[in-house]
Parts: structure tokens; C-alpha cells; sequence
């Protein structure tokens, strides 16, 4: 295996970088805060599903007299089994984007230190350079390389949205279950 450094990774620019300290510094910068900003986006996601699943089922717990309205189960059925996976399908794509953006700050960090010839300054610039040196025959381009590195099962984005998706999942199990026990009590009611 040919462990060069793919074209599309180096720094472009003429004359090589030297060690310019705030470059490097504001690229670190700027790709931790990427990652915070996708981390909290995944927070609040996860907050608002577990919210929108908890609350009508406290209620019910609260109220015991809503369990005896099967018009009730109806609703919280129809909420859980619809809004979750939903909200779950769009906060998927949403992250991906604010990870899309961290994996652009990635590169440019590692660029600019590639550039000042620091590729062993950081356990992330090592990675990153030997993730790109390990897909060089897949992938010609940073753009490329976003995409693949977006979607590689090894990295966190992967993880949070198998997360979103078997909260949702429940989500939507819950709401059936609750719908066929309201459309039953209701045709307890009514038969």
C-alpha cells in the first residue's frame, strides 16, 4: 500500500506554510467547535424525542382517569406513532449536515498542519491523514472524502443515528400498541 499523502488532502498553496501558530491554532479552533455544534444538535435532538415520548406517557400515568378514555389512547397513540419517527427521519439529515461541516473543518485543520509540516501534532491529523491515505482509490476529492468519511460505520455519526432511529423506533411501537388499545376499549364501548 502506498502510504502518500492523496493530492487533495496537501496544502495548495504556494509558498509551503510555515509554523504559523494562529493558523494552526484557529483551525483547531474552528474544527472544535464544528464538533461541539454537532454534538449539541444530537443532544437536542435526542432531549426533544425522549420528551416528546415521555410526556403524554406521564400524563397517562399521572391522570389515571385518562386511562379510562380510550379516545385518549387514540391521540397518544397517534402522537408517538407519528411525530417521533418523523421528527427522527428529518434530525438524521439534519445532523449529518453539522457533521458534513465538522469533517470540512477536519480537512482544513489538517491541511493547514500538513501545510506547516505538523502531520503528528495531533492522534486526529494522524487518522485523518491515514483514513484518506486508506481510501485514496475510492476517493479523488475532499468532497469525496466528506461523504465517505460521513458515512464510515466508525465514526460517531453512525452511532447517534442508529441511537435516533431505535428511539424512534420505540416511539412508533408505543404508539401502536397504545392505538389498538384505545380502538379496542372503543369497541369494548360500543359492541
Amino acid at each position: 500500500m502506498d502510504n502518500t499523502i492523496p493530492l487533495w488532502l496537501q496544502w495548495s498553496k504556494e509558498p509551503k506554510l510555515q509554523s504559523n501558530s494562529d493558523l494552526l491554532t484557529e483551525s483547531r479552533q474552528e474544527m472544535y467547535e464544528a464538533l461541539k455544534l454537532f454534538h449539541n444538535h444530537v443532544k437536542y435532538i435526542i432531549y426533544i424525542l425522549v420528551s416528546i415520548i415521555a410526556a403524554p406517557l406521564l400524563i397517562m400515568r399521572i391522570i389515571p382517569s385518562l386511562n379510562d378514555i380510550h379516545f385518549f389512547y387514540i391521540v397518544v397513540g397517534l402522537i408517538l406513532a407519528l411525530l417521533p419517527p418523523i421528527l427522527g427521519i428529518l434530525s438524521i439529515q439534519i445532523i449529518l449536515k453539522y457533521y458534513q461541516v465538522y469533517i470540512s473543518a477536519l480537512v482544513f485543520m489538517v491541511r493547514v498542519h500538513i501545510g506547516a509540516g505538523l502531520t503528528h501534532a495531533h492522534p486526529w491529523i494522524e487518522r485523518t491523514i491515514q483514513q484518506a491515505i486508506d481510501v485514496s482509490n475510492k476517493v479523488e476529492s475532499s468532497k469525496e472524502f466528506l461523504k465517505y468519511r460521513a458515512k464510515s460505520k466508525k465514526d460517531t455519526f453512525f452511532y447517534y443515528k442508529w441511537i435516533i432511529r431505535i428511539i424512534s423506533f420505540t416511539s412508533l411501537l408505543c404508539g401502536i400498541v397504545l392505538l389498538l388499545r384505545g380502538i379496542d376499549s372503543s369497541q369494548t364501548i360500543l359492541g
